[in-house]
């Protein structure tokens, strides 16, 4: 198996790469409640960090990075959740309108040659 190529990174990028461990540290010291370190982990796999933080912006205090007490993972995962399955129901809502208006703009299929009576039985 070929060793794999590490890829530059893009002219001008200049974060660095953090450990799961440190991002799980840095959400709980900004003041998120978890139950489970292994949970957190879990969906910082899935999601990631920073869609993970888009979700956490609205428990954030005023002038801060820090969360309003109370912020609990479990809050912030309902929040995706529903998020995500509204965005879903919508996606779904505005696809059948437009599956419709395209099939009504296909072309006619030709009429289907008829059978013979004496084929019928």
């Amino acid at each position: 198996m070929p060793k794999k190529q590490k890829l530059p990174l893009p002219q001008g990028y200049t974060r660095k790469f953090e450990t799961e461990d440190f991002l799980v540290q840095r959400l709980v010291a900004r003041g998120l409640k978890i139950t489970s370190e292994d949970e957190l982990r879990k969906i910082l796999r899935v999601i990631g960090y920073y869609r993970l933080t888009g979700y956490l912006y609205p428990f954030r205090k005023a002038a801060s990075d820090d969360y309003a007490q109370g912020t609990t993972l479990d809050k912030v995962w309902r929040l995706y959740s529903f998020d995500r399955r509204l965005r879903l129901l919508v996606t779904d809502a505005l696809a059948r309108p437009s599956t419709a208006s395209a099939a009504a703009s296909l072309p006619t299929p030709p009429a289907t040659r008829r059978r013979s009576p004496s084929c019928r039985q």
